[in-house]
């Protein structure tokens, strides 16, 4: 589960809205077990 977004230009969304769009250079913050956050973002090696 995404818990906040901090986008590029510092601005946070704690928690972000459900139709917030989630852009290149965001920085997300999750919270859940590892297995289910990298399925959900994709693990990046």
């Amino acid at each position: 589960m995404v818990i906040g977004i901090r986008r590029a230009n510092g601005e946070d969304f704690l928690p972000p809205p459900g139709a917030t769009r989630i852009l290149a250079g965001d920085i997300l913050f999750a919270f859940g077990k590892s297995a289910a956050v990298n399925e959900g973002i994709g693990e990046r090696h």
